[in-house]
């Protein structure tokens, strides 16, 4: 399969689950809370990675979108909708996490270009337990690169 799908390629009650999985660190916080502030400079003294014990709720819903763009966004053409959002329980640092995302509907587009998906994705530990759920609605083109 190539990176990412068409709009024919969805089919509702499909359930893709997101490999590999991962372990989610302390320095994996800090990076992205970097990368989303724009700091750069020395990590040291005040700027230094805090110690954590728990994930923050962004980090997870953005592992939890990343982990699962290779099989359902990676052609997309835009998010629609990112909406409830479920912190189940509290994830601590170290925790290996999975994703799983189920198509809930496809709708074609009224020309016959793009149209919308709407998934719902969720993040398990590796013992099963859901840790955190979420629904998307995302425009993906049709095959024929119309739209």
């Amino acid at each position: 399969m190539s990176y990412g799908r068409f709009l024919d390629e969805f089919h509702p009650g499909v359930t893709f689950r997101h490999e590999p999985a991962r372990t989610i660190s302390a320095l994996d916080i800090e990076l992205v809370r970097w990368l989303a502030t724009g700091r750069t400079g020395s990590l040291t003294g005040r700027d230094a990675p805090q110690h954590h014990d728990r994930v923050p709720l962004w980090l997870l819903v953005a592992l939890c979108i990343g982990m699962s763009g290779r099989d359902i966004s990676a052609r997309a053409l835009g998010n629609r909708s990112l909406r409830d959002i479920v912190l189940q329980r509290d994830v601590a640092v170290g925790t290996t996490v999975r994703c799983l995302t189920r198509v809930e509907q496809v709708e074609a587009g009224s020309t016959g270009g793009a149209g919308l998906v709407t998934v719902a994705s969720r993040l398990e530990d590796l013992a099963g337990e859901q840790v955190l759920s979420l629904r998307r609605v995302i425009v993906i083109p049709a095959r024929d690169g119309s739209g």
